[in-house]
């Protein structure tokens, strides 16, 4: 699994890397800004890449609820009006450890790895691992990443 963590909004070099990801992530918190920018981001993309299907994680959630809710919103409005699939993959809740661990410029997962962040971040890890399909390439920098990092062995594959 290759993760590539882009800015928020829509920018030409997101537009790019979306377009070279097999699954497209988005991180929302529960603001309705950030709500707003998730959404904006799945319409650019299903509509100049032909996405046609995104998965979330809420951020700085006060609980699963709360996150569970942010999902729901996004999702039916996502269906409705741009025909596109958004899947749950986990949220990560507020936690002070995160703005301790800024603070001290350490990693939470490896400062504080009992706490309800670092439980979130493993629980979203087991999901990506486990619970998803194998993607197949659907353009042509999938290829080009599936071939650099696989080498020859077809079985294996980049998420």
């Amino acid at each position: 699994v290759v993760l590539i963590d882009t800015p928020a909004g829509i920018s030409k070099n997101v537009q790019y890397w979306a377009a070279s990801a097999s699954d497209v992530v988005l991180v929302s918190t529960p603001e309705p800004t950030s709500i707003a920018d998730a959404y904006a981001t799945m319409k650019v993309l299903s509509q100049t890449n032909n996405e046609t299907s995104f998965k979330l994680i809420v951020n700085m959630a006060k609980s699963e609820d709360e996150a569970l809710r942010v999902f729901d919103k996004l999702s039916s409005v996502a269906n409705e009006y741009l025909q596109v699939k958004l899947s749950f993959s986990g949220c990560i809740p507020w936690c002070d450890s995160v703005r301790n661990s800024v603070k001290e410029r350490t990693p939470y997962v490896q400062r504080y790895p009992f706490s309800e962040a670092s439980r979130g971040i493993r629980g979203i890890a087991r999901e990506m691992l486990f619970n998803t399909d194998v993607p197949q390439p659907k353009g042509t920098m999938q290829f080009f990443w599936k071939r650099l990092v696989a080498g020859h062995n077809s079985e294996l594959s980049i998420r």
